[in-house]
């Protein structure tokens, strides 16, 4: 073999090594700069990084979260608006306690909040005080909404202690072809209790009835909350088989959530 043949073949074997170590994280374009997905309402638009200046954020350098939603939808007001993010994984911040009542972040402070032009992770400035749950590693998709807006709410309640959580920024799995919420990663999100396994459950529907009230008092136990889900929309709540329980659990529409000792 030539010199130039095995220069060949030894750059050939560092492309395949560099394809290989990128395939499960690569969402990048073709330059190796990540696109991230910015939604707003029904319409959705996909901006490469790449494509905006970095800049220098209180020690941060990547690119600006409000630059982002300025180069996807010029006309949005960022006083008016807030926003979420969802990583490739589905995680997404107010999955945990800490972190969920800062969703969504307003407009505001988006420009305290950069993205590696890169790998898409995010970055806050540290006035913010943010926690680590708000350091997004490989930020996907951007979701707006108007903060003059409300959506559906689920209410956890632990004696007098009551938490609504918004479902629209809850992380969902797949069920079926929809898209739920786990139930235990409800309660862990609301951050009522650090302990909610010494816990069991009642539901409440969204006529007021309890069906616990209606059949003899048994309750939920932490195992069995793990096997339902929740529509973030319809607050359609039901249980899969795995859960051993009878139909009178699976709820058209839910209201509350309730802990008892």
């Amino acid at each position: 073999m030539t010199r130039n043949k095995r220069f060949v073949t030894f750059l050939a074997l560092i492309a395949g090594t560099w394809a290989a170590c990128g395939q499960s994280v690569d969402r990048g374009t073709q330059d190796g700069g990540a696109t991230v997905m910015v939604q707003y309402g029904a319409e959705s638009k996909s901006i490469a990084l790449a494509s905006i200046a970095p800049i220098i954020v209180e020690g941060n350098t990547g690119v600006q979260v409000s630059a982002v939603i300025a180069k996807a939808f010029p006309a949005a007001v960022l006083s008016s608006v807030g926003a979420d993010f969802i990583a490739p994984d589905g995680f997404r911040p107010a999955a945990k306690s800490g972190c969920r009542p800062l969703i969504p972040i307003p407009g505001a402070n988006l420009d305290k909040g950069v993205l590696d032009p890169q790998s898409a992770n995010l970055l806050w400035a540290p006035s913010l005080g943010y926690g680590g749950c708000m350091g997004v590693k490989g930020v996907s998709q951007i979701l707006m909404v108007n903060l003059a807006d409300s959506g559906q709410t689920l209410q956890v309640r632990l004696d007098a202690a009551m938490v609504d959580v918004d479902l629209r920024f809850q992380q969902t799995t797949d069920v079926g072809e929809e898209q739920r919420i786990n139930l235990q990663n409800l309660v862990k999100s609301s951050g009522i209790t650090d302990t909610p396994q010494d816990f069991t459950f009642d539901l409440e529907a969204a006529d007021g009835s309890h069906p616990s009230a209606d059949h003899g008092g048994v309750l939920l136990t932490w195992e069995q909350l793990a096997h339902g889900t929740l529509h973030p929309q319809t607050r359609n709540l039901a249980f899969d088989a795995a859960a051993g329980l009878a139909a009178y659990w699976n709820l058209s529409e839910a209201r509350a959530l309730i802990l008892h000792p």
